[in-house]
C-alpha cells in the first residue's frame, strides 16, 4: 500500500513537471508566433515601401520623358521655323 503511495507521489510530481513544461512550450511557441507576425508585418511594410518607391520613379521616369520629348519638339519647331 505504501509503495503504491509512494508511485502515486511520483507520478503526481512527474505529471506537474509535465505541465511545467508544456506551460513554458506553449508560452515559447505563442512568442514566436508573435515574432513571426511583426516580421510579416514589417515585411509587407517594406513592400508597400517598395511599391510606393517603384510608383514614384516611374512616375519620374514618365516625367522625364514628357519633358524631353517637349524639348525636342520645341527643338524641331525651332529648327523648322529657322529653315521657313
Amino acid at each position: 500500500m505504501e509503495q503504491l503511495r509512494l508511485r502515486k507521489a511520483e507520478d503526481d510530481e512527474a505529471l506537474k513537471r509535465l505541465v511545467v513544461k508544456n506551460t513554458e512550450a506553449i508560452r515559447k511557441m505563442a512568442e514566436l508566433e508573435e515574432a513571426l507576425r511583426q516580421a510579416g508585418d514589417k515585411l509587407e511594410a517594406v513592400r508597400v515601401e517598395a511599391r510606393a518607391e517603384g510608383k514614384a520613379e516611374a512616375e519620374k521616369a514618365a516625367a522625364d520623358a514628357a519633358r524631353e520629348a517637349a524639348e525636342e519638339a520645341e527643338r524641331a519647331k525651332t529648327e523648322a521655323a529657322a529653315k521657313a
